[in-house]
């Protein structure tokens, strides 16, 4: 069991946690919840080097121990988020509460990019859940050192029970969130699910799919929830080179650590199958994930829906099938093993097909800037999710720049259902863990034909511990999207990096790389060149700036550095 150590936030989240009712208790009265416990055959997946870049696996029974006992060494975990990014804006939907190790606290970088990949996800998930992962990053997993040639693991606490196939259907038929939704739903198979290895009611997937599906406890608490094992743990190992800010592209020996992030996150809400794990272990029920009951043989249509069968053996061609058009996945084993030699809890991998289905794809190659499609989003919609995108106003990209005083934030809305031309924002300025340091009086905006925008918010001066602007638009009739958080604070490419700032004395000590004596240093805003007795060392890993003429505040301080070609630095807050 990961310890966790208390912290002042805590008062919040016990307060959250003392209102759920107790875990076992369906939220439908239905008696097959109760059944429900950990099912640690199939709760896991490993980061491994592919041909491409990185792959994704299921783990192992060596890793899947590993995995299951993280922490082994005392560990202590805190957390640095309990409440949603966006929660002043009144928003409902997902949260995603983060808890850290120290080794995490020492790599900002990856700190901040599971924040952002957290608030991401909740952007885009309306249900009303709360959902616990645990996060580290560094040469150990929670402790312990990862088997060899791992990247990263996820732990995402499968559940499952006997017998809950029913509980399963009626959720999705009564929740239906979409036309095609409301009409394939019905049409699922009445009381077990014909497989090519059998008919199954034995349904496992990780517990944030269930809450979403109301079928447990829509707040996770790992104190009440014991039958189902720790909570999900994502992990990432340092000795490998990431890319931690693809604003400005993926560097071309580096993973895109933000898409590997997402993509985990991904598999913990319940992208996962467990097609061809009979094969690896005649022991182990024939048990179905929610996602392969969409899982088929091509062809498959609304009038055959109810009586195909789903796969569950490895090989040939899979489909994805929920209503649309019909969309290929991997056909592996968990191990890796047969069909197309890729897991699958996955799309088909690009590389074989020679189509990008999305995020959830088994590779992830180098240099690579990979994000959620429709597609993806399209199947956690499928298996019980409901998304922000259907609401009438919605954000489909977006990005912050900060220049001196003045954050630019820029992307595209989508409306539909009706909504107007979006003509207000409002804008809540936030620090790197999301909490509050200023709300904005609604800003005036617009857009142009085909949703774009940019505007520009002054005075970031005043607040320079800020990182993240979480923003919401909405349109004249009162018609309003999802908060969507927008990041400002990576560095751009090819641009210095900053690890560690401290003052000593009348000396400012800054430690990263690719620094040097012709680049300049931006304090709260203010562009200054380097102050004459500063030094760089020969390597630019370290440097020693004079501070007599920076003007460092008591409090928060934004630093960031621009080398002379005008490329800037990621910013850092130094607290004096």
């Amino acid at each position: 069991m990961r310890s966790v150590t208390a912290i002042v936030s805590l008062v919040t989240v016990t307060a959250i946690l003392a209102l759920a009712a107790p875990p076992s208790t369906s939220a439908r009265g239905d008696s097959g919840a109760t059944r429900l416990s950990a099912h640690r055959h199939t709760s896991g997946h490993v980061l491994v080097r592919s041909a491409e870049g990185i792959g994704c696996r299921h783990a192992s029974a060596d890793e899947r121990a590993f995995l299951a006992s993280p922490g082994a060494n005392g560990e202590p975990l805190h957390f640095i988020k309990t409440e949603r990014a966006d929660k002043t804006a009144g928003a409902g939907g997902l949260t995603i509460m983060l808890r850290a190790t120290s080794q995490l606290e020492r790599n900002p970088d990856a700190k901040a990019a599971f924040l952002v990949a957290a608030a991401r996800w909740e952007s885009l998930i309306a249900n009303p859940i709360t959902i616990i992962i645990d996060v580290d990053f560094g040469s150990k997993f929670f402790g312990q050192n990862y088997p060899a040639g791992v990247l990263g693991s996820t732990s995402s606490q499968d559940i499952g029970g006997n017998g809950t196939y029913g509980d399963v259907r009626a959720s999705l038929v009564d929740d239906a969130s979409n036309s095609t939704e409301q009409s394939i739903y019905p049409l699922l198979p009445a009381t077990s699910v014909p497989t090519d290895l059998g008919t199954s009611t034995f349904i496992v997937a990780p517990t944030a799919n269930f809450r979403a599906l109301g079928l447990i406890n829509p707040v996770a608490n790992p104190d009440a929830e014991g039958n189902f094992g720790d909570p999900p743990a994502i992990g990432f190992n340092s000795d490998f080179t990431f890319d931690f800010n693809p604003a400005n592209g993926i560097a071309p020996n580096a993973s895109d650590f933000d898409a590997v992030v997402m993509h985990e996150i991904g598999h913990a809400l319940g992208f996962v199958s467990n097609t061809g794990l009979v094969e690896l272990d005649s022991s182990i029920p024939n048990v179905v994930s929610v996602l392969d009951l969409f899982r088929f043989r091509p062809g498959v249509a609304a009038n055959t829906f109810q009586t195909s069968q789903r796969i569950m053996a490895s090989g040939g061609t899979h489909v994805y099938f929920s209503g649309g058009s019909e969309l290929q996945l991997s056909t592996g084993r968990p191990d890796g093993t047969g069909g197309d030699l890729n897991q699958a809890s996955h799309w088909k991998d690009d590389a074989l097909s020679g189509q990008f289905i999305g995020l959830m794809d088994p590779t992830i190659a180098d240099g690579v800037r990979e994000e959620l499609t429709a597609a993806d989003l399209a199947a956690f919609s499928g298996i019980g999710y409901r998304l922000t995108s259907e609401l009438p106003i919605s954000v489909v990209q977006s990005a912050g720049r900060l220049r001196g005083d003045v954050l630019t934030l820029i992307g595209q809305i989508s409306t539909s259902d009706g909504a107007g031309p979006v003509t207000k924002a409002d804008v809540v300025l936030q620090d790197g863990n999301g909490g509050t340091l200023q709300t904005l009086p609604t800003m005036a905006i617009a857009t142009d034909g085909a949703g774009f925008f940019e505007f520009d918010i002054t005075g970031l001066a005043n607040q320079p511990a800020a990182l993240r602007a979480s923003v919401t638009f909405s349109d004249d009739a009162g018609n309003r999207g999802a908060a969507r958080v927008i990041g400002f604070g990576g560095a751009e490419s090819g641009a210095p990096n900053i690890t560690t700032a401290k003052v000593k004395g009348t000396k400012l000590k800054v430690t990263g790389s690719l620094f040097n004596i012709n680049m300049q240093l931006e304090v709260n805003g203010t562009l200054l060149p380097l102050p004459n007795g500063s030094k760089v060392n020969a390597t630019g890993t370290k440097a020693t700036i004079q501070t007599a003429s920076l003007t460092l505040r008591t409090g928060a301080n934004r630093l960031r550095l621009v080398s002379a070609d005008g490329r800037h630095s990621n910013i850092l807050i130094l607290t004096k």
